[in-house]
């Protein structure tokens, strides 16, 4: 089978045209589109230069097929992301000695739990949910990360299962306290982890995954 056969009729299809319409257009029978797709006869210069134009691709395209486009690095959107979850993580580091020491220093008045599970339900979890994320952002600025559906559905649908437990976690922490959280725990794994990887490891492996999910290429924004 020559080269044209195997591209013509992948072209055609993405642009949208049966072969009845093409061989309108180029004023010839549909057989001679088969012809041309099945590899029983090839298409002249003139022929290639119609189908070309009608097709919206080049010459070479229909002769070679198209080159797998290169990956651009250092793309924008990513150099921000980038940015801005680096900064959250470097803040919520550099805020931790600052919390620990304010939580010491207070911790024989009256609200100094209130500061220790600020601490534990918003600082903690949102700076490795950031780390999680800026991973895959970071590696995207020299090589595609991106992934094709339904992975991409996948992904969040786990972004979704880890981060649940650990919000919840994060809402009994705020609410009831550390001590009164393990006898009225809403997730049973709790007495299995325990807290450190509900406000640890599952923010990091949701925020991972919840990037990737909504990573989406380039060809699905066109189709979707």
């Amino acid at each position: 089978m020559n080269a044209v056969a195997e591209n013509l009729k992948a072209i055609r299809t993405k642009a949208g045209y049966t072969q009845d319409e093409l061989a309108a257009e180029l004023h010839v029978t549909r057989q001679t589109i088969s012809s041309y797709e099945t590899g029983r006869s090839e298409p002249d210069i003139e022929t290639l230069t119609k189908l070309s134009s009608l097709l919206g691709v080049e010459v070479s395209e229909l002769i070679g097929g198209s080159k797998k486009p290169v990956y651009q690095t250092m793309q924008k959107k990513y150099v921000i992301w980038s940015v801005v979850l680096a900064i959250v993580v470097l803040a919520g580091i550099a805020s931790w000695p600052w919390l620990y020491s304010s939580i010491n220093e207070y911790a024989r008045r009256q609200f100094a739990w209130l500061q220790k599970q600020i601490f534990l339900t918003s600082v903690v979890p949102v700076s490795f949910a950031a780390a999680g994320a800026l991973i895959p952002c970071a590696l995207s600025l020299w090589r595609d990360t991106s992934i094709r559906r339904p992975w991409r559905y996948l992904l969040l649908a786990l972004s979704v299962c880890v981060l649940v437990p650990s919000i919840g976690t994060a809402l009994q922490l705020l609410i009831w306290g550390e001590a009164v959280m393990i006898e009225t725990a809403w997730f049973p794994f709790m007495f299995w982890f325990g807290r450190e990887v509900y406000i640890t490891i599952l923010p990091f492996l949701g925020g991972a995954f919840l990037f990737l999910g909504l990573n989406r290429e380039k060809e699905d924004l066109i189709q979707e």
